[in-house]
């Protein structure tokens, strides 16, 4: 099973911020892609495996009772090489790394929840602590692929609070 914990790399992203339901990102990816590759910005690229070397990620905003395809905000980070613009239509920001709880999603997009599900009943069982039901979705290969095609691969990661055990 792939579940655990780790420690994330800082990260230079362009930001994009909106409110809409998770089937939204896709569109919303594109947009910035194609704004990136515009301005002759580095947004990753493909290995022989399909995985994506700067993978574009997605952080949900959840409580308690979100359903899956609720409307919610959504904030997308595309990982650039270099410096890039710090102003226009998606600014430019650094993350800071910090510490997962994780699970490598490998399979249709259509079993996503299963897998989310089953990160957040992990980390509640290991008392790791997190706030609320926010996760990120980390697309490494597929995201241009039919969600029903079973080579999709995504991280899953909820970022945890400071504790002294992780």
């Amino acid at each position: 099973m792939s579940l655990g914990i780790k420690r994330t790399r800082p990260l230079r992203v362009i930001t994009s911020k909106f409110e809409g339901e998770p089937k939204q990102i896709s569109s919303e990816l594109d947009r910035i892609f194609t704004w990136a590759r515009a301005r002759g910005l580095r947004t990753g690229e493909r290995d022989s495996s399909g995985r994506v070397n700067l993978p574009w990620m997605a952080y949900l905003e959840n409580d308690e009772d979100t359903p899956p395809e609720a409307a919610r905000e959504i904030t997308l980070w595309m990982p650039i090489d270099g410096a890039g613009p710090t102003e226009g239509d998606f600014p430019v920001r650094d993350i800071a790394h910090n510490n997962v709880a994780f699970k490598i999603h490998r399979a249709p997009m259509n079993r996503l929840e299963e897998s989310i599900e089953e990160l957040f009943e992990w980390a509640e069982k290991k008392e790791l602590p997190f706030q609320a039901r926010n996760y990120r979705l980390i697309y490494t290969r597929g995201i241009d692929a039919h969600p029903e095609d079973p080579d999709w691969e995504a991280e899953i990661q909820i970022p945890l609070l400071a504790s002294r055990n992780n």
